[in-house]
């Protein structure tokens, strides 16, 4: 479980909450991405 804590983002104080939202999707993608990597589809296979 190392990478879900990697996946962690701290924000700055003043941030405001549309960058905050903005890292959420960005984090989504990435984990989307994570999820359709070649070796997952190597292991599937």
């Amino acid at each position: 479980m190392k990478a879900d804590n990697e996946l962690v983002v701290v924000l700055p104080p003043g941030v405001p909450s549309l960058n905050a939202s903005a890292a959420v999707e960005l984090l989504a993608i990435l984990l989307e991405v994570h999820q359709e990597s070649p070796s997952v589809h190597a292991d599937a296979a």
